[in-house]
């Protein structure tokens, strides 16, 4: 029976589903191990499958939103979710989320691109990757200074 495929269609073979396995495997590894998250490597993998952009993006996102879950649950089994506070950042984040997304919405109708959306985002990835460290470095040398021994590991049990 064969099944006539047209273009962004995912054609689902032996192939695809080792890509795939190995994939999981190694985004699973890279997310839990070194914190990043399953859409770096993900969605540039999917495109390259030829899935179109947006499929590929709300893969990775409810990939994210699902390892999400499963973190949220792990930290309650163990008792160790401030509730406060995860509410408070949940409020925040909820009403963040309106105005980014009313501004994405905004810059791709007057510029006319979706592109744009990539370029903000691959700023901010820059300013972070750049920023974070360095403040980090600059408040790590101010606790060395304050007699913090920085190399000591302690018990979160």
């Amino acid at each position: 029976m064969k099944y006539p495929f047209v273009q962004g269609e995912f054609e689902l073979n032996i192939c695809a589903i080792i890509k795939l396995a190995v994939l999981g495997f190694a985004s699973g590894i890279l997310n839990s191990g070194f914190g990043l998250g399953s859409t770096f490597v993900v969605n540039p993998v999917l495109i390259a499958m030829n899935l179109p952009p947006l499929v590929a993006g709300a893969t990775g996102s409810f990939m994210a939103m699902m390892n999400n879950l499963a973190s949220t649950i792990a930290v309650i089994c163990f008792k160790r979710l401030n509730l406060p506070y995860a509410a408070i950042i949940a409020i925040m984040a909820a009403i963040g989320a309106v105005p980014g997304v009313l501004n994405s919405f905004y810059l791709v109708k007057r510029t006319g691109r979706k592109s744009i959306t990539v370029a903000i985002l691959l700023f901010w990835l820059v300013v972070l990757l750049v920023g974070h460290p360095t403040i980090s470095i600059i408040v790590l040398m101010r606790k060395t200074a304050d007699g913090f021994y920085a190399m000591t590991f302690t018990s979160f049990c």
